[in-house]
């Protein structure tokens, strides 16, 4: 997979924000189950309940319960909007998290794999030529090359290396008690968030290891 354009970077990006404002228009969060358009009240219920659990104006967190529309003052639809916009931000902020650090090692990933595609395709060349590098400005391509991989290496690493950890930490927290939620919950909403995450983490773990095995490779060749 070639990663190497703004247009790719931008939908990785966009494709996150999408999935974060679709879970939460389906209602991840306050609705048991993905959203009945048929029953918009209930949606918009569901909010009102959530907002006056969140402001201590009720003690019932319950998924299944929710007011009647005759009960419902214009304080509780202002609380709702106010609930429904943090709700909205907290989703895109557990998306775009992920994403963050996922394209922290994308961005040290792809250009440690260019790295060795060109010494790889300069050795084959070499062999087939049966001599080493013959032409002085391919070292000096490659030494150029690996240099600023490096110097970009030290960047990212003293940008986010303790990011990545963490993150990689809390992944594998997470997952070692609520693998269920990718396997067996009846929610299928609940399984699509949980797998994307999954997916995500499992990105971020091969990229990581790939640009270690692409740097003890260089030293190899």
């Amino acid at each position: 997979m070639q990663i190497q354009s703004k247009l790719a970077i931008t939908s990785i990006c966009l494709f996150y924000i999408l999935l974060s404002t679709t879970c939460h228009i389906l209602g991840h969060g306050v609705i048991r189950g993905p959203l009945d358009f048929k029953n918009l009240s209930w949606f918009y219920r569901r909010y009102v309940q959530t907002a006056r659990y969140n402001f201590f104006l009720s003690n019932e967190s319950n998924f299944t319960v929710a007011p009647t529309l005759q009960d419902i003052s214009s304080i509780d639809t202002i609380l709702a909007v106010v609930t429904f916009t943090g709700y909205y931000f907290r989703n895109l902020f557990a998306y775009y998290s992920d994403g963050l650090v996922l394209m922290a090692c994308l961005t040290l990933w792809v250009p440690a794999r260019g790295m060795s595609n060109l010494i790889r395709s300069e050795i084959i060349k070499a062999s087939q030529q049966q001599q080493p590098f013959s032409k002085p400005f391919v070292m000096t391509t490659v030494v150029e090359s690996y240099y600023a991989l490096k110097q970009l290496s030290v960047v990212i690493n003293d940008a986010m290396s303790i990011v990545v950890l963490t993150y990689i930490l809390e992944c594998i927290i997470y997952f070692s008690t609520h693998l269920n939620a990718l396997l067996v919950a009846p929610d299928w909403l609940k399984r699509w968030r949980a797998g994307t995450l999954f997916a995500n983490s499992i990105a971020v773990i091969y990229c990581s290891g790939d640009i270690g095995k692409q740097v003890y490779e260089f030293n190899q060749k």
